[in-house]
């Protein structure tokens, strides 16, 4: 069985869960949402530099693995694309 690497689909944040320390002046709609896009896209950043999507692979080659075998399947060989 191969199969393919995992990869980040989505990115969510949830604003209730960041605290605002200093707010001075007014924030349009447009600059609220070019800092979410940044914060998005430094998570993904960060999540691939930790090893996020490795360790998703492993953990899935793994659980796939022990899913056949269990399923009665003798031989089995499960891998990833890279």
């Amino acid at each position: 069985l191969t199969l393919p690497s995992a990869k980040i689909l989505e990115i969510i944040t949830n604003p209730s869960d960041f605290e605002v320390f200093t707010e001075e002046g007014e924030w349009s709609s447009n600059e609220i949402n070019a800092v979410k896009q940044k914060a998005v896209g430094i998570m993904g950043t960060e999540a691939v530099k930790r090893g996020l999507t490795t360790q998703a692979n492993e953990r899935t080659q793994k659980l796939m693995e022990d899913f056949l075998k269990a399923s009665g399947f003798v031989y089995v060989e499960v891998k990833g694309t890279k």
